[in-house]
């Protein structure tokens, strides 16, 4: 079974990342057995039949094919051998269990003890590994760790890419891959107009509340310069942001309305 420092590796295998996250309670308590659990989560991901013949195992083949098909609506390409980063894992296992119910009581408890230990790689450096699919200006994206987890499970948005866990409290990186950047978070100072980390971190929210339908009427893109568009005035915008991500407060309204104006297409 995975432990806690598992968090920190670079990949978890399919069959792993699976058992621990979503059986780790059942194996303790000896409801279920891992080879059960993967039998019944093969023959649904191949869309066989088996056979269940107690209410356990029943309970179990239900589980397992809700799992099964969560997962193929992520990648229909998804299978036993399939790796991802644990912060994928997480991102997908969250997703799950907003969209079922329910909860991985030794996951969770895993992950808070981790994110705890760790408190200072609050952001994400994400790097497409697909780079025929974007242009190059679109490649990295750096998020906030929690809006990361909290966000749609999407593909190719996490599958098809790389990711830096980063220390914004020293600007140095824990390495997952390979990479010179780092983002540094914002403190609870106003930060000027020049700020790298208040663009960054503006423009992250602006991408998640657009892509994630959290703010009424910012909707998709202009094809003519890659803005979001927003049905009111940036002032208006500059209200919901706050509203929704009271954390932008950080930020001075002039900062944030400087930002708005180069991610979003407002009305004058």
């Amino acid at each position: 079974m995975l432990s806690i420092h598992d968090f920190n590796d670079n990949l978890w295998e399919f069959k792993i990342a699976i058992v621990y996250i979503f059986f780790a309670d059942s194996i303790k308590d000896r409801t279920a057995n891992e080879e059960d659990i993967l039998n019944y989560l093969t023959a649904s991901l191949v869309g066989q039949e088996k056979e269940a013949n107690t209410g356990n195992l029943r309970l179990l083949k239900e589980k397992c094919e809700k799992i099964a098909t969560h997962l193929k609506n992520i990648d229909p390409e998804i299978h036993l051998e399939s790796t991802y980063p644990p912060i994928v894992w997480t991102n997908i296992a969250i997703d799950f269990w907003l969209t079922h119910g329910g909860r991985g009581n030794t996951f969770i408890d895993d992950y808070i003890k981790w994110r705890t230990e760790n408190q200072t790689k609050s952001w994400i450096k994400t790097v497409n590994n697909d780079q025929q699919t974007e242009s190059p200006n679109k490649i990295n994206e750096n998020l906030p760790i929690d809006i990361f987890i909290l966000s749609k499970t999407k593909k190719p948005r996490l599958l098809n890419k790389k990711f830096n866990l980063l220390n914004p409290s020293n600007n140095s990186i824990n390495k997952i891959k390979s990479d010179k950047d780092s983002i540094p978070h914002p403190t609870n100072s106003k930060k000027p107009a020049t700020d790298e980390p208040a663009r960054q971190f503006i423009k992250a929210l602006i991408n998640q509340a657009a892509t994630e339908h959290k703010i009424r009427h910012l909707t998709g893109k202009n094809e003519e310069d890659d803005r979001f568009k927003y049905k009111g005035r940036r002032i208006d915008l500059h209200r919901d942001l706050v509203k929704k991500y009271p954390d932008i407060k950080k930020y001075t309204k002039s900062v944030i309305i400087k930002e708005i104006s180069k991610f979003v297409k407002c009305r004058k």
